[in-house]
């Protein structure tokens, strides 16, 4: 620390009968003694209110927390010169010395660190906001907390440099300047990235034609220089409380010595700054939009006669500006993502209007009478002239082959509808041409450089049709005044990637971000796909709807897949009680908790040792696992491995029904059945089983195919698997739960990476090579088979009649039924 912190040493000595103190001394210690307690009391603060509101119990706020921890026993220190005279005296007694010197070290260096990584973090969201910046925790931790130590013991192995540092207190000797630069080459370093933290931000905010456009959330003038304004607030108190203690140590560095028991100018800077640096981070904290409603929420509640007062001065602009979250720079990485994913939102507009004609026939070929699109697509989202973004207006040159009899080399399967050079189909999107239709754009408006790429948009187009996804419905699902209403759909993956997920408002679908590698496998093995679902419709593969490219001004690309919702098809506000994630293998895949009774995502092990198998009525079994053969084949034969099977469980309760009745549904055909022989005598017709997604069921319920929950027994498990969709739920045998489940990861290669994975694990960590997820996709193959034979299996279950069997073995929802699937992780 700083001169506060040899202040309170001074007092300690003081009081032990040590030398007299001058009267500017004593009027220092007093001073910064009482900045020292506000400190405290603002660091406590900060701390009782983290541990007491749930909603700041996270990244980045977790930060501040650590910080305040830092300030609250660096200010102890301080305010021993509140209490005890003559503490100057303490420079005497080794002990007392010693132990100041080694808090001002460890506590001075990791507050100032956290300030830097706070910084350091606010760059990150900035530059990269689809990247979860709380996977840098642990590298903030170990900087931090390493550096501090390693210095400490430094400074504690050369003890001999410790003793009075020339402003009344210990710490490094004035005169041992190149131990002194082990605490302020850092803390320049943490100033430079304070300041290069707000530069970044001012320049990341200015594109306006981006933020205006945002219906719900817009990021006005007035929002982006409220947040500014608070950014520059915390570097500029960061910076001027240490600047003191800066100056006053490049003065002793270059010479200048201080008198003894003398207080000059210099000292008091370097006091008096580092003594308030706690209250002013609490000044700043309480700016924080959650802490300052629940503060004045409970002052009201407990106070009421002050609701009057309160009301009114929450109407003044200073209490409105700081309780509004726009203005919270802790949102600044979520403003920039949801600008990002406002360009995506455009440009797959764009994309789906430019191949209307691929879609419509592509519709007509799967039986299902679409009509062309309409009024809906320009109600949500308006394009005055779809001219300026067809494919000839492009300014990158493109191959559209929209001709479905086009004949490509295929591994898999022969279809009729294969493209040529798919990877070379794609369209490029300006900033100009996403928002044409929104501002009055000449030829010489200089806008923003975000671009969006779309990859084999007619592949895509394609693949929507054949799971019944009419341009229009796709157009509402991604509609982007509703779009950003309900900002808890974002989250980032818990698993290694750390992907960032969108649910749409319907969560029909789900936007992710993906590598570049994987962006480059989707674009190539697309057709392969494509080419497998026409023949196996019913397939437990998660769906590809698009594949887009975003390139943000500085440069950074984002990589962005639009996929089917596993549990999409629930219905809404039914939550899932049990949810797993399973690969087959066992290092790593749970187990260790042994109260673990299907709270949060369990893994293999989880589901073993809880649950041990899907209760399926009987029939079902066969059906599933043969789908399941046949799609971890067709991974297989890609050379793609790391999926898994990603299982929902609901319980069939009355609240489940309830919720069925509120969606639309008719609760009596759940219980007899009704539709069964609409589904028997169509089922040829209407293409089920042949390509379709049981559209004869519920036309608009898209995403992972749709279908009907099913029940019953049947013998003949071919009539199961070639009649019905499992994707909208299957009921368990005993009729108590429901299961929704699907086969996700499906874009990790058996690459050099993972090779070096299995490598390592075998060879270095000793782990079992059988045991771990990073195996060649054969063996991989056949061990996911393994556990799904090990957990899909029935109970044995008594049935009811033949009759009642047959009658009952259909459930159809006749309504969308969607579920915003909670953390959903998509890597494990």
């Amino acid at each position: 620390m700083s001169f506060a912190g040899r202040i309170s040493l001074d007092a300690f000595d003081s009081s032990h009968g040590g030398s007299s103190e001058s009267p500017e001394i004593h009027t220092l210690y007093r001073v910064s003694g009482s900045l020292a307690l506000l400190s405290c009391i603002g660091a406590l603060f900060v701390i009782i209110t983290f541990i007491t509101i749930k909603d700041l119990k996270k990244h980045p706020t977790r930060m501040i927390f650590f910080l305040s921890v830092c300030d609250v026993l660096f200010s102890l220190k301080y305010l021993v010169t509140a209490v005890l005279p003559h503490s100057d005296s303490f420079q005497t007694k080794r002990v007392a010395c010693y132990l100041q010197a080694g808090i001002q070290q460890f506590f001075g260096l990791a507050s100032i660190g956290w300030s830097g990584m706070i910084s350091l973090n606010l760059i990150i969201s900035t530059s990269r906001p689809f990247e979860n910046s709380s996977t840098y925790s642990k590298f903030y931790h170990g900087w931090i907390w390493s550096y501090s130590i390693v210095t400490s013991a430094i400074l504690f192995k050369n003890y001999d440099v410790i003793g009075p540092s020339g402003d009344g207190t210990c710490w490094i000797k004035a005169e041992d300047k190149p131990l002194l630069l082990m605490f302020f080459i850092p803390l320049l370093a943490y100033f430079s990235i304070s300041i290069s933290s707000l530069i970044i931000a001012a320049i990341s905010t200015r594109n306006k034609s981006l933020t205006s456009s945002t219906t719900n959330n817009s990021w006005s003038d007035r929002n982006r220089t409220g947040m500014l304004l608070r950014m520059s607030t915390y570097t500029l108190v960061f910076i001027l409380c240490w600047a003191g203690p800066l100056a006053h140590r490049i003065s002793q560095i270059a010479g200048h010595h201080d008198a003894p028991n003398q207080a000059s100018v210099l000292m008091f800077f370097d006091a008096i700054g580092v003594s308030i640096q706690g209250f002013m981070n609490a000044l700043i904290w309480i700016t924080n939009p959650s802490i300052l409603r629940g503060f004045l929420g409970n002052i009201m509640k407990y106070l009421p006669f002050s609701k009057k007062f309160i009301k009114d001065g929450e109407n003044t602009p200073l209490i409105r500006s700081l309780q509004d979250e726009n203005q919270d720079p802790t949102q600044l990485a979520v403003m920039l993502r949801n600008n990002i994913l406002t360009c995506s939102l455009r440009g797959i507009a764009l994309s789906v209007n430019d191949n209307l004609n691929l879609s419509n026939s592509s519709s007509l070929n799967n039986n299902n009478n679409q009509s062309h699109i309409g009024g809906d697509i320009h109600q949500h989202l308006p394009f005055d002239s779809l001219s300026s973004s067809s494919p000839s207006s492009s300014s990158t040159p493109i191959n559209h082959n929209y001709n479905s009899n086009n004949n490509i080399n295929n591994n898999n399967n022969n279809s009729n509808d294969n493209f040529d050079n798919i990877n070379e189909q794609f369209k490029v999107y300006t900033e100009k041409e996403l928002f044409k239709d929104i501002f009055d754009i000449s030829p010489d408006t200089n806008m923003g450089s975000h671009k969006f790429k779309d990859y084999c948009p007619n592949i895509f187009a394609k693949i929507r049709a054949l799971n019944n996804i009419t341009p229009s419905d796709y157009l509402k699902s991604f509609d982007s005044s509703l779009f950003f209403e309900n900002l808890s759909n974002q989250k980032f993956s818990e698993g290694k990637s750390g992907s960032f997920m969108c649910f749409s408002p319907d969560n029909k679908f789900l936007i992710k971000t993906i590598t570049r590698q994987e962006s480059v496998l989707l674009k190539k093995k697309i057709n392969n796909f494509y080419n497998y679902l026409v023949k196996n419709n019913h397939s437990f593969l998660l769906r590809f709807y698009g594949c887009h490219k975003i390139s943000m001004p500085n440069d950074h690309t984002i990589y962005l897949a639009i996929m089917s919702n596993v549990f999409g098809t629930i219905p809404q506000g039914i939550k899932i009680r049990e949810r797993y994630d399973l690969k087959g293998s066992k290092v790593n895949r749970g187990g260790n908790d042994p109260l673990f009774k299907g709270d949060g995502l369990g893994l293999d092990l989880d589901f073993v040792n809880f649950r041990k198998f899907l209760n399926l009525p009987d029939g079902f079994s066969h059906s599933i696992i043969q789908q399941l053969k046949n799609d971890s084949a067709f991974l297989t034969s890609l050379n793609i491995m790391d999926y898994s099977l990603l299982i929902g469980v609901i319980p069939n309760n009355d609240d489940f029904k309830k919720k069925l009745i509120e969606s639309g549904g008719n609760i009596n055909n759940i219980l007899s059945g009704s539709n069964l022989n609409n589904n028997n005598s169509n089922s040829n017709s209407n293409g089920i089983g042949s390509g379709s997604s049981g559209s004869n069921f519920n036309n608009n319920n898209n995403g992972h195919g749709s279908g009907g929950l099913l029940k019953g027994s049947f013998t003949n498990s071919s009539l199961i698997s070639n009649s019905f969709d499992f994707s909208n739920g299957i009921i368990s045998a005993d009729e108590k739960e429901i299961y929704y489940i699907g086969v996700i990861d499906i874009l990790q290669l058996y690459d050099f990476s993972k090779k070096l994975e299995r490598f390592l694990k075998v060879y270095l960590f000793r782990k079992d090579g059988d045991g771990i997820s990073a195996t060649r996709p054969e063996p991989y193959k056949q061990r996911f088979l393994k556990r799904m034979n090990e957990i899909i299996k029935n109970k044995n279950y008594k049935h009811k009649s033949a009759t009642q069997q047959y009658n009952n073995s259909i459930i159809n929802s006749n309504n969308n039924y969607y579920h915003n699937e909670e953390e959903v992780l998509f890597d494990t």
